[in-house]
Order: C-alpha cells, then structure tokens, then sequence
C-alpha cells in the first residue's frame, strides 16, 4: 500500500491509504457518529484508507482464527453507502490494479464506468 495511487484526474483509482490504520478510538467514534449507534464499538474494523468523498475502506475482522490479510475489505461510504469490496486484501489489490477503487466496487451508481488499470 505504499505506491501512490494516481486519481489522473478523475479518471483514475480514487483511494488514499493511511500510513497506519486509524485507531481504535477514532473508528469508535466515527462508527458511532456514522450510525448512530453511541454503543458500537469498531472492534471488528481495522481502517485502512479512503475515497476522495471520505468513506473508508477497512478490514473486516469476521473469520476467527485468521490472518488479518485473509479477512474481508468492506467499504462504509460518506453517505451511507456499503459494501463487502473483496473477499481479502489480495482481491482488494487485484481491484485496484484493475483501476477501481472501493466505492465503485460498493455501488452500482456508474454502471458504465469502465475500469482503467494502469499501463506502468
């Protein structure tokens, strides 16, 4: 996750990886003040990332027993919008090499949009 990504203006991958998943504190209180809910917790999501619109991407701790990079990456998008994007991180990179990032993976709102890997 250290590559930049180029959102070759707007036509492009519209993700921005943290250097660090965001704390357990912060994901509580975004979880929250995005759901509504003051007693979820976030401890079953590790934040990874974001779109330009400010959802997030983030592991979704489901499978006991396994690897952080074997769990599923869902997308919780700035206006509500959800989505299971990748059955694990190595199809999550796979998306995004094919030049989709998580909210076109979550949503159907450009079904034409075609992807655009990278040619370098």
């Amino acid at each position: 996750m250290a590559v930049p990504f180029d959102y070759a203006e707007g036509e492009g991958v519209d993700f921005e990886p943290f250097p660090a998943f965001l704390s357990t504190e912060e994901t509580a209180a975004w979880l929250r003040a995005w759901t509504g809910n003051g007693e979820v917790s976030g401890d079953d999501l590790r934040v990874f990332g974001q779109d330009g619109s400010g959802g997030y991407a983030a592991f979704w701790l489901i499978r006991p027993n396994r690897a952080l990079v074997d769990q599923p990456v869902v997308f919780l998008g700035s206006e509500g919008e959800t989505g299971v994007v990748a059955q694990d991180l190595g199809d999550f990179l796979w998306l995004l090499a094919d030049g989709l990032g998580p909210w076109e993976a979550a949503t159907s709102y450009e079904q034409d949009r075609v992807p655009c890997p990278s040619q370098s």
